[in-house]
């Protein structure tokens, strides 16, 4: 993530909830600040999770288990497209 982070600079924000249940309060103020509070709540058991939402706070695709630099991208790509 963090190389996709670096290539796409500004173009999309990446946060990173931790669903540790010793930071649960925090992350769930965190998830509802950045607007994905009912995605948090629905996938906060799967590690990892990666959800892709367009700037409007849709959830375009949610990805769960490790996966392929490539195949982020591809949904990144897709997302920012999305209006």
């Amino acid at each position: 993530m963090s190389e996709l982070k670096q290539e796409y600079g500004d173009k999309v924000l990446f946060a990173q909830l931790d669903a540790t249940q010793s930071v649960l309060p925090e992350t769930k103020k965190q998830a509802k600040q950045l607007g994905i509070l009912p995605f948090f709540a629905d996938f906060q058991d799967y590690v990892p999770v990666v959800g892709f939402f367009s700037s409007h706070r849709k959830l375009v695709k949610e990805l769960t288990g490790p996966k392929s630099k490539d195949e982020y991208k591809v949904n990144i790509d897709k997302t920012i497209t999305v209006k």
